[in-house]
């Protein structure tokens, strides 16, 4: 396979200042890198780092992207792994460890429907446990980047690299997706639940399987009048079933509502 010709000018490398002012707050944390990737269905990818040394150390003297496992790290589920060693991730960030001593990291996973987002925290200190003593504020950094680094990450995508390796297209993505979403479809239908407890917060009091539909449609931003039409009963039964959940719930806005239930798993 052809190498991919990438220059010290490339946009991605000249952001590295940028992303190190937003990075600065957790420098008092004692955290000395980030890196930030996202991985298209599309077989593309970005990488923005607060190092440059480090990315171009990866992506020119090594040609990186051609010995990580994407696929692998594509496929990865929601949540976060502290990384003592380098085997998962391949050859090209072995070597980068060693040459910038980088001995573990903490990386992020947040699945997207078109890409796979990664976040990589590297500390100084030799204490593993930093990362788990601030998962909390690595997480809430991570809305922060978000914001923050907007338009350098659509500059970067503009400039996008090409994913060398097996790495499946969009349409098998979806396809996959959807398989999976018959499959959780066909376990609930098979679920015959009528009541949904809340447990001791809440009085121990329960949920009926109409209300817990009237939450559902209305986290889909659906009004008190369409969800009549879906459930084929009328608005003042809806408006009932909202308050009831209302009253059960101890909150009185119907945005407050979604999250509790979106929060205990219910919907």
């Amino acid at each position: 396979m052809a190498k991919i010709s990438i220059s010290q000018e490339h946009p991605m490398f000249r952001q590295a200042k940028n992303i190190d002012s937003i990075f600065s707050p957790l420098c008092q944390l004692h955290f000395c890198c980030m890196c930030y990737i996202r991985i298209y269905n599309d077989g593309t990818f970005l990488d923005l780092s607060n190092n440059s040394e480090m990315l171009s150390y990866f992506m020119l003297d090594l040609d990186g992207y051609r010995y990580i496992n994407y696929q692998k790290v594509f496929d990865r589920p929601n949540g976060y792994e502290i990384s003592l060693s380098s085997g998962d991730f391949g050859q090209a960030v072995q070597e980068v460890r060693k040459k910038c001593n980088l001995h573990h990291n903490l990386c992020l996973f947040n699945k997207h429907p078109s890409y796979q987002e990664i976040w990589q925290f590297t500390a100084e200190k030799d204490d593993c446990n930093i990362y788990l003593k601030n998962l909390d504020l690595l997480k809430k950094f991570t809305f922060h980047f978000r914001e923050k680094a907007k338009p350098i990450i659509n500059q970067a995508e503009n400039h996008k690299l090409k994913v060398c390796g097996n790495l499946q297209t969009k349409s098998t993505f979806y396809n996959n997706m959807n398989l999976q979403q018959n499959l959780e479809n066909e376990f609930t239908d098979n679920l015959d639940i009528k009541r949904y407890y809340l447990g001791e917060k809440f009085n121990n009091t329960y949920l009926t399987k109409r209300e817990v539909d009237c939450l559902f449609w209305l986290a889909q931003g659906k009004s008190a009048c369409e969800i009549a039409m879906i459930l084929e009963t009328s608005k003042r039964t809806i408006d009932s079933h909202i308050d009831n959940c209302k009253t059960k719930l101890q909150c009185y806005k119907q945005s407050q509502l979604v999250k509790i239930c979106i929060y205990l798993g219910i919907i």
